[in-house]
């Protein structure tokens, strides 16, 4: 069995995610996103990055290449 490569190891991915997700919540939970984004427009953001980012991908949801 052929050792996995650091960027594809999903315990890897975990690790830096468990060490960075607490430091970027903490920054963004300190912005005041009124000033940046009026609230009645989220949902037209959030659905233009969903439909962005399913553009630029080509692996079917739930699948890996």
């Amino acid at each position: 069995m052929e050792p996995t490569p650091l960027t594809q190891s999903k315990t890897v991915w975990v690790g830096i995610m468990m060490g960075l997700v607490p430091v970027l919540l903490q920054y963004l939970a300190g912005i005041d996103w009124t000033q940046i984004l009026p609230p009645e427009y989220v949902g037209v953001v959030a659905g233009a990055i969903m439909i962005a980012m399913r553009l630029v991908t080509s692996t079917p949801i739930g699948r890996a290449k």
